[in-house]
């Protein structure tokens, strides 16, 4: 439950697409991992899960981030403007250090996610617990949307307030979200039938 209350709290909160949300929303899920992790299935499903190529890679691109913020490389022509500076490869040190915070919490969300798709009792709990959770979410939007169109938890809209965006930025995520929840509706009901 605390995944499923953690992604659709990113949900309710805009996606977490500003700063603030996103950090409190990395920093959540790098708590919530250890919690995750010290589950004697979660240790278990890990070992069977083949993560060298994944970690390997994500690695590279922590090691790439880093990297950027020093002047190990050939440095960003605009530090030349910045008298005493030292120059690196990025020009704003501040939302690479963000940036690679923030991935650090994606990492934490895929292993806490390959941790239950190693065990195929917990992935079901947890493909059900995201469709309830989906259809709270689903029923929470479209009654907003019917009954305050131009207010979001009491607040303008920023949005086009004809489309149903729920809590999200647009309306195009909403429907990739909603649409990607009725195709995992649709497979949990082909499995239920077979």
């Amino acid at each position: 439950m605390l995944v499923v209350a953690l992604v659709y709290a990113g949900h309710l909160l805009f996606a977490a697409n500003r700063n603030d949300l996103s950090v409190a929303f990395s920093a959540a899920w790098l708590l919530a991992l250890p919690l995750l992790l010290s589950q004697a299935w979660a240790r278990k499903s890990l070992d069977r899960t083949p993560l060298a190529w994944v970690g390997g890679c994500f690695g590279l691109v922590l090691l790439a981030g880093v990297l950027s913020l020093t002047p190990a490389f050939e440095p960003h022509p605009a530090w030349s403007l910045v008298p005493g500076a030292i120059a690196t490869v990025t020009i704003d040190p501040y939302s690479t250090w963000l940036e690679l915070f923030k991935l650090l919490g994606l990492a934490a969300a895929f292993l806490a996610g390959a941790s239950f798709g190693g065990d195929d009792d917990r992935a079901k709990q947890l493909i059900q617990g995201v469709l309830i959770a989906g259809l709270a979410y689903g029923l929470w939007a479209f009654f907003n949307f019917e009954t305050s169109r131009t207010l979001l938890f009491g607040q303008p809209r920023q949005l086009d307030p004809s489309r149903l965006a729920g809590s999200l930025s647009s309306a195009n995520i909403a429907a990739t979200l909603f649409g990607a929840l009725v195709v995992l509706n649709v497979a949990d009901l082909m499995r239920r039938l077979e």
